[in-house]
């Protein structure tokens, strides 16, 4: 297939004849002159290309995926996948494009061809979405503004050119996020305040906070009730199970410090709601440069330097807890913005609010103060 001054290939694979360390390396290649890039760990996406990743076992999923060859080089890779689980119901029967990266218009073109060919002839499909890596719990999202601001651990990250070769392929976005910066104490300060008397509030009603130990089986249990109750009927939902998400948590407080993750309870001991924020690693991780070994570590601790930003990751509450309207998301958010300003972090981050999110009101006048901006894209067959 010439679709570029050099003849370009793309070949299909099953999961089980997939070079998977060829799209490992391709990955790293393909940033390796980006000095914002955070890598993720290579044994993480390797984890991603192995068979028996959970989606893979799951009976009834499916996924093809596709690699663009140069000169017999990697030039980019795509997955198109096919999820069997119990989608939200305004999403009929929906294919998915995830894994994607290239370096051209043209090689990122063919790749997407490719995947939503398969999709369409796979029988049923009647919009694709993405990017997503089989689901919305691991990474998802394209980032579409900020690209000057350093990113944070855990946001969605690509090249500016992905935008317009989505869109040259007839994707487009249906729904958007931002994150927004706090960019001064006075500032979380000033956010803090909207919010103080929610917390002496839902003390006083006998809600307590607890914070998340990753070993407290309790503690997980709660962290993902809160987290599949809040993202309930969100566009491509599909509920986690409790395992998966146990080793995703585990894998996450391997990276990040999680001292400010909390639990709230109920005067009856039943979880009420949960909140997310970490002291933001990214330096620390981007030193790593996706490896493990006793190497990467030494290069951490010469790199190390205390970050003066924390990430507002998450708040939600129980659904029967929203309907008390007692403001226990308001008290989640100030009880970890004290923290967070107590221990000398000077700027927040609020993390991917959607555009519809009952969250934005909590954030203020940071909402104006855009980090970075993202989509979820679809195309209609």
């Amino acid at each position: 297939m010439g679709l570029s001054d050099v003849a370009m290939e793309v070949v299909a694979y099953d999961i089980d004849k997939l070079p998977a360390a060829s799209c490992v390396e391709y990955r790293y290649r393909r940033y390796a002159n980006d000095p914002l890039w955070i890598p993720p760990l290579r044994r993480q996406l390797a984890w991603y290309y192995d068979p028996q990743f959970p989606f893979y076992c799951l009976p009834g999923n499916r996924s093809r995926h596709f690699i663009a060859m140069e000169q017999d080089s990697v030039a980019g890779h795509v997955s198109a996948m096919i999820p069997s689980g119990p989608w939200a119901p305004d999403c009929g029967n929906v294919g998915l494009i995830g894994l994607f990266e290239c370096h051209s218009e043209a090689v990122g073109t063919a790749l997407l061809t490719a995947a939503v060919d398969w999709l369409s002839g796979a029988g049923g499909i009647r919009r694709v979405l993405g990017p997503m890596n089989f689901d919305i719990w691991h990474e998802h999202r394209l980032k579409t503004a900020g690209f000057a601001n350093a990113p944070y651990f855990g946001e969605p990250y690509n090249p500016p050119a992905y935008v317009g070769i989505l869109e040259g392929a007839g994707f487009r976005p249906i729904r958007t996020w931002r994150s927004v910066l706090a960019g001064d104490p006075e500032c979380i300060r000033r956010v803090m305040a909207m919010h103080e008397q929610s917390e002496t509030g839902v003390l006083a009603a006998g809600y307590r906070f607890e914070t998340v130990d990753p070993d407290n089986e309790r503690h997980v249990q709660d962290l993902h009730a809160v987290q599949m109750a809040a993202f309930h009927g969100a566009v491509a939902y599909t509920p986690m199970p409790l395992k998966d998400y146990r080793d995703l948590f585990t894998a996450y407080a391997r990276m990040a410090d999680i001292r400010y993750v909390t639990i709230l309870r109920s005067p009856r001991g039943e979880v009420a709601g949960g909140a997310i924020a970490y002291p933001d690693p990214a330096d620390v991780v981007r030193a790593m440069q996706g490896e493990t070994s006793l190497v990467a570590r030494f290069r951490i601790l010469l790199r190390r330097r205390r970050t003066d930003r924390a990430i507002f990751h998450f708040v939600g509450t129980m659904p029967a807890e929203r309907k008390r309207q007692r403001g226990l998301g308001r008290a989640l958010v100030h009880r970890l913005l004290r923290r967070i300003v107590e221990d000398g972090y000077r700027q927040t981050i609020f993390a991917l609010i959607a555009e519809d999110s009952g969250a934005r009101p909590f954030v203020g006048d940071t909402i104006d103060r855009v980090h970075g901006e993202y989509a979820l894209y679809e195309r209609l067959l």
